[in-house]
């Protein structure tokens, strides 16, 4: 959480908000009021501000986490290796397959216990985290329905989601569209027109290619909120 007064940014997790969080403080002519990495609003929620976050599609999240945890990098991998869960790097399907498995929702993020990963995976846990200032547990039916998904949408409390695959293009809407009063457009140009990358994930079809049909699946089952927002 990011805030500058007029508005709020929520980084969620693997979505380039290193890169969004230089922007902003470059190119915004506020001051930052508050920044809380990858946490959520709750109390401080103020209706008056605008609300944005980055998200990212859910297996380019898994891969990422996969890849970066081969590095021995990240919260998730410290956690991981805290509960002595390492051998669920042996390969991308069996990373995967664990982090999907409700059994193990408890060694993965803070708030994400078997209940709420019986019904989400972890990728979609991360966004609604953010972007709702209501418990999960009072709100997710047993089956995700197009229905269920049109009333998320009304209790979401994002003005724009930004896709961390369009990232400069979203960057660009939010600074000249959204709320232009609050950049200095040249600043913003030349910041975007940079070709730097901010901790690039270094993902490739053959890591895909390693990921059984099941597997995908579960994926698509367990993360059909977060990829609501790409069909």
């Amino acid at each position: 959480m990011q805030d500058f007064g007029k508005f709020v940014y929520l980084g969620m997790q693997k979505t380039a908000s290193t890169y969004v969080n230089r922007f902003l403080i470059e190119c915004c002519t506020l001051d930052m009021i508050a920044f809380k990495k990858h946490k959520p609003v709750r109390e401080d929620y103020d209706s008056t501000k605008l609300y944005f976050i980055t998200i990212r599609h859910p297996l380019s999240l898994y891969l990422s986490l996969y890849r970066y945890g081969l590095m021995k990098k990240g919260g998730l991998y410290k956690k991981l290796k805290s509960h002595n869960m390492l051998h669920c790097y042996s390969d991308i399907t069996t990373f995967v397959d664990f982090i999907l498995d409700a059994e193990n929702a408890n060694y993965l993020d803070d708030g994400y216990d078997r209940f709420v990963a019986e019904e989400i995976g972890l990728m979609t846990f991360r966004f609604l985290r953010l972007a709702l200032n209501v418990k999960l547990r009072t709100i997710l039916p047993q089956t995700i329905t197009k229905d269920f998904l049109l009333k998320l949408d009304s209790l979401l409390i994002t003005n724009l989601e930004i896709k961390q695959e369009e990232l400069k293009k979203g960057l660009n809407i939010l600074a000249t569209e959204k709320i232009p009063q609050y950049f200095n457009q040249s600043k913003c140009k030349s910041f975007l027109n940079k070709n730097e990358k901010i901790n690039e994930s270094f993902e490739d079809n053959d890591l895909i290619q390693q990921i059984d049909n099941e597997t995908f699946k579960k994926i698509h089952l367990k993360e059909s909120i977060l990829l609501s927002r790409y069909d």
